[in-house]
């Protein structure tokens, strides 16, 4: 391996393991994991050739976690993938997104931050993810701000207005990450067409009714002995089987 191409870090007690962190878009990571003798008892690398799916992946590995990423990185990634194929859902949304420069709108990066932080309302507030998306009519700034609870606020900003134009919350473990990079309209879409209307139900009801600050048991929609489930269309319901277990109804439209 070149050594221009990577970093190597190194952890571990009794066994110890390597990580060569790409500086090359072209590669993936190699991890070796080694036993106390020095022998090297795995090797794991991602071989795969670029491609729209992978392309995040690797950006990520090479420019850091992607809420820290300049908008110039947004533009050039999106260059990139113009060229690539993507099958996966991550890689559809990306490839659906369009990434504007930053001097194409009048509302940039450092304002657009203040009025996202003046519709929360709240003084201890940090910005975890500003990117430029291309929207109608004009460009929006997607935004994840870190507050003091366990469910953070995701806005769309209108890019020449300053108006919000759509927000949502963002749960640890339950909200995937795409949502922060791109349009509610394009993702909701497209997890439709990708998961179906009972699986979409699922996460839906998760999402908007499991609190995480409160130990309360995630109903298990798949267990057939807790809950009968029925789809109509776009229409799902879950029936509990058992006193006191709450019965869910769920509509969606054509755009999820």
């Amino acid at each position: 391996m070149n050594e221009d191409e990577y970093a190597v870090n190194g952890y571990g007690g009794r066994r110890h393991y390597l990580t060569f962190r790409t500086k090359n878009i072209l590669h993936g990571n190699v991890n070796v994991t080694m036993e106390p003798d020095g022998t090297v008892s795995e090797i794991e690398a991602d071989t795969e050739p670029l491609s729209g799916d992978n392309l995040m992946v690797r950006y990520r590995m090479v420019y850091g976690y992607f809420g820290e990423w300049d908008q110039k990185l947004w533009v050039q990634m999106a260059a990139d993938l113009e060229k690539l194929e993507a099958s996966s859902l991550e890689g559809k949304l990306l490839k659906a997104g369009r990434f504007p420069e930053e001097s194409s709108v009048s509302i940039g990066r450092e304002k657009a931050q203040e009025l996202a932080i003046q519709a929360v309302g709240k003084r201890s507030v940090e910005i975890n993810t500003c990117v430029l998306i291309h929207a109608e009519p004009h460009p929006v700034w997607k935004m994840r701000l870190l507050t003091d609870t366990p469910d953070d606020p995701v806005i769309e900003l209108d890019a020449e207005t300053g108006e919000v134009t759509a927000t949502d919350i963002f749960k640890t473990d339950y909200t995937p990450t795409y949502v922060l990079y791109s349009l509610e309209k394009n993702w909701r879409k497209a997890e439709l067409e990708t998961f179906g209307v009972t699986e979409m139900a699922k996460r839906e009801i998760t999402y908007r009714f499991m609190d995480l600050w409160l130990d309360f048991p995630e109903p298990d929609f798949g267990n057939p002995d807790e809950y009968e489930t029925a789809a109509d269309g776009l229409t799902v319901w879950f029936t509990g089987r058992w006193a006191g277990m709450k019965d869910y109804l769920t509509e969606f439209d054509e755009n999820g």
